[in-house]
C-alpha cells in the first residue's frame, strides 16, 4: 500500500465562498441578457467559464502531489 503523505497546501474557505458567489452573478447576469440567437451563444459560454472557476479549485483541492494542485489553480484562474 502506497504511504499517504500529509499535503500542506490547499484552497482556503474563503476563496471558495468568493468564487461561488462569482458563479451566482454570472449566472444572474446571464439571466438578464436577451433570448436572441446571438446572446445564447455568449450566454452560455459565460455561464459555462463563470461556473468552472470554482469546480476547478475543488478539485485543485483534492490533488495528491503539489505540482497537480499548481497545475489545476492555475486551470481555474485561466477561465477568468
Amino acid at each position: 500500500m502506497p504511504k499517504r503523505v500529509e499535503k500542506n497546501y490547499s484552497i482556503s474557505d474563503k476563496l471558495k465562498e468568493r468564487t461561488y458567489r462569482f458563479a451566482l452573478r454570472i449566472l444572474k447576469l446571464a439571466s438578464m441578457m436577451p433570448d436572441t440567437e446571438k446572446s445564447k451563444v455568449i450566454k452560455r459560454q459565460l455561464c459555462k467559464s463563470g461556473t468552472s472557476v470554482g469546480s476547478n479549485l475543488e478539485e485543485a483541492d483534492g490533488s495528491l502531489t503539489l505540482d497537480d494542485f499548481v497545475y489545476k489553480v492555475d486551470s481555474a484562474f485561466n477561465n477568468l
